[in-house]
């Protein structure tokens, strides 16, 4: 087979809806369903484009009385790649951008994403805002009135620390140095606070935002990480596996329950090459 690296995963639990539902995203236009987190089933996502984030609209749409509908998924990727869709079916968007999408998330109504190059944007309709930087945004989350997006370090000799920006209204935004090197892959909000993580394996954990704590997921030094995703209790995290002689790649997926002790890999076999 062909292997197809999987960048982010978005999970749901309606109380409304009672299902469970995981949606992982990656290369070549790979969209990938689960239950479970372990037995996936591939999606028709109607593009051959990388697709870098996905993101979903539970939280905010599942206090409605009444509502009995499945979550709709937002999902974010090369070039200006934006879709929609609620898991098996997938429309694309006009994004307004041909800037690679890295990071989505739902919020206020509609979805946010971020990008390279500083890019920051409401989704539907297209909205450019002003971050106040040039480096890549990988990754944005919301949570008790806040926008936190993760990012790259600078350029320069000086700039050693990949950087959070943080936002009140999405228009306004101030930046936090992680204390990592590399550029963070994911961010989200679980049971111990936020949790960001980078593509070797470190995990940052902050209860506010703004002081972060790291810590690593145990995986071969040949597991590179990509996004990271929490619902149901669970943080999800995804990677890929290197072998050489002969050389094959594997896609798998850690999960935790409190974001600092991690089991797996769990291998995506049909994904390998």
């Amino acid at each position: 087979g062909t292997f197809s690296r999987l960048n982010a995963v978005s999970l749901t639990h309606s109380l409304s809806w009672n299902s469970f539902l995981m949606v992982a995203v990656g290369d070549s236009g790979t969209l990938e369903t689960s239950s479970d987190g372990v037995n996936w089933t591939v999606a028709n996502s109607g593009t051959s484009a990388n697709l870098l984030a996905v993101a979903n609209d539970e939280i905010h749409n599942s206090a409605v009385p009444g509502y009995n509908v499945p979550p709709r998924f937002g999902v974010a990727g090369q070039g200006g790649v934006l879709l929609t869709g609620s898991g098996s079916t997938w429309n694309s968007r006009i994004s307004g951008t041909s800037t690679n999408l890295n990071g989505i998330l739902y919020a206020r109504g509609n979805f946010l994403v971020v990008g390279d190059s500083g890019l920051i944007g409401a989704a539907i309709p297209w909205l450019p805002r002003d971050p106040g930087t040039a480096q890549s945004l990988s990754s944005v989350v919301f949570y008790n009135g806040s926008f936190l997006a993760g990012g790259s370090r600078g350029t320069g000799l000086s700039d050693s620390s990949s950087i959070i920006l943080r936002s009140t209204n999405g228009r306004d935004w101030t930046t936090v140095y992680t204390g990592t090197e590399y550029l963070l892959s994911g961010i989200v909000y679980g049971t111990n606070g936020y949790l960001a993580d980078d593509y070797f394996g470190t995990v940052l954990t902050s209860s506010n935002g703004l002081n972060w704590s790291s810590h690593t997921i145990s995986a071969p030094n040949t597991t590179f990480i990509g996004g990271v995703a929490y619902g149901n209790g669970v943080y999800l995290a995804l990677g890929r596996v290197t072998a050489y002689y002969p050389y094959s790649q594997t896609a798998v997926t850690y999960r935790s329950s409190d974001g600092l002790s991690w089991n797996g890999p769990y291998t995506l076999s049909h994904l390998a090459t």
